[in-house]
């Protein structure tokens, strides 16, 4: 069976049990004429009850194949729902992963921004920081015990901003 059913070439007259059906319909009501129209040379009855039972017998003909016309679409129906679910399932299968691919790059993605956002912050305080010592340095007060520190901050932020710059072009 194919991957995927074909259901514009299925008409309802395509399927061989319809054809048999019908086949065997237009056959017994053509046999039924000219037997006896024909070969015995009668006209057709005005009885009512000989038309009742060539009904009869049309009915017990037909009636098998037609349970086996139905029988037949019936399992050709299941047939059909059944790759129509194994090519649902795969399809949703499918749609999981993309999914799942699609959430770990939006996660690669904020992660950067993280990181990107981390060093513009850092580097708008060394810029800052730097500002303050350049102001207490050109003042021509003493020098402070702080500036000592400030330059460690800063350096330990520059320290820092380099490793992130790192880690964000090894992605």
């Amino acid at each position: 069976m194919s991957d995927q059913m074909n259901i514009e070439n299925t008409g309802f007259f395509s399927y061989v049990p319809t054809r048999l059906a019908l086949g065997g319909f237009v056959s017994l009501v053509a046999g039924y004429f000219v037997y006896f129209a024909w070969w015995l040379g009668l006209p057709p009855t005005k009885d009512s009850g000989v038309w009742g039972s060539f009904g009869d017998f049309l009915g017990g003909v037909l009636n098998p194949l037609i349970a086996i016309a139905v029988l037949y679409y019936v399992v050709r129906t299941f047939e059909f729902q059944k790759e129509e679910l194994k090519l649902t399932r795969q399809e949703l299968k499918d749609t999981r992963l993309e999914h799942e691919k699609q959430t770990r790059e939006l996660m690669k993605q904020s992660l950067e921004r993280e990181k990107v956002t981390k060093i513009q912050r850092n580097e708008v305080l060394i810029k800052w920081l730097e500002k303050e010592i350049g102001e207490k340095n050109q003042s021509k007060l003493e020098p402070r015990s702080d500036t000592t520190e400030i330059q460690g901050h800063i350096d330990y932020i520059n320290n820092r901003i380099n490793e992130l710059k790192a880690e964000i072009s090894s992605l």
